[in-house]
């Protein structure tokens, strides 16, 4: 809902439409992990003379991305920026008693003129919302010992050497973005895979990776969740069709539990690939 004071700041604009809004995800949350193009929806929102409000998700990434590039080169620069990310999962803020996210904002051009109101709006909000926090907790929250960004980047960068083992075995879909794109937005704590539509293997990868890692004195989780420090498993079926998923969250270790995986997958779907693959353990 927007307050009188800011829909006269958004005609002040005198545009025949107030503002695109537009809902970016950079790696979506489904099955298949589908990626946005941010030069392609830049593009587009570059065709627009329309007041501009773009919302990211970032709950993925760990970093904020980098918008002075595609800001630069708009023809109109009136736009605001939302990021949102979860303070859970990946950057284990441990928000788990408020289940609560950080939201942050960017102004440019005209745009600055709505800072102020905005900064209102969700101060009132997140005191209504009754998951404020004081003002010494909420300075840690961008304080450098607090905010490990070196366990997040260890997180993303152990999906990326997961999927580096695994990308040649014969397991008929890997559903890892930034393993084809390359592009730093498109990184992911998880890598989906697809064996088909058969339940019980599913059920069989997933009993068998949690048996043999407790015979070796340790425990695979098996949740919903990531961002953990060791490998995490799931799986689930689409509503698109009957096939199931098995979702793997490396972690941030590298260790026994990571590489019962790795060898289970191998032992199944690898053949003789297993140990071409050990040549990448320096990263």
């Amino acid at each position: 809902m927007v307050s009188s004071d800011s829909i006269k700041i958004f005609r002040s604009f005198q545009f025949e439409d107030y503002y695109d809004l537009y809902l970016i995800e950079p790696v979506q949350a489904d099955y298949y992990l589908t990626i946005s193009n941010l030069d392609e929806i830049f593009k587009s929102i570059n065709q627009s003379l329309n007041f501009k409000v773009l919302v990211f998700d970032l709950s993925f990434m760990g970093t904020s991305i980098d918008y002075r590039k595609y800001i630069e080169n708009l023809s109109e620069k009136n736009i605001i920026i939302f990021e949102i990310e979860s303070m859970l999962k990946l950057h284990q803020l441990g928000m788990e008693f408020c289940n609560c996210g950080r939201l942050s904002f960017k102004c440019f051009g005209k745009a600055q003129a709505l800072k102020d109101i905005i900064v209102k709006y969700l101060e009132k909000y997140r005191t209504l919302s009754a998951t404020n926090l004081d003002y010494f907790s909420y300075t840690l929250l961008d304080n450098r010992n607090f905010h490990d960004i070196n366990h997040i980047n260890k997180v993303l960068k152990n999906a990326d050497i997961f999927y580096e083992w695994i990308k040649n075995y014969d397991i008929p879909h890997i559903y890892f973005p930034f393993g084809i794109s390359k592009k730093s937005y498109h990184k992911t704590p998880m890598i989906n895979l697809d064996f088909g539509d058969n339940e019980k293997s599913y059920i069989g990868f997933v009993s068998t990776a949690i048996s043999v890692s407790e015979k070796l004195g340790t425990k695979i989780i098996s949740h919903n969740s990531f961002g953990f420090r060791n490998i995490n498993l799931e799986y689930f079926s689409s509503e698109a069709n009957d096939n199931f998923i098995l979702r793997i969250s490396p972690g941030a270790f590298r260790g026994v539990q990571f590489h019962i995986v790795v060898f289970l997958l191998h032992y199944i779907y690898g053949g003789d690939k297993y140990e071409s693959s050990h040549e990448i353990t320096h990263y």
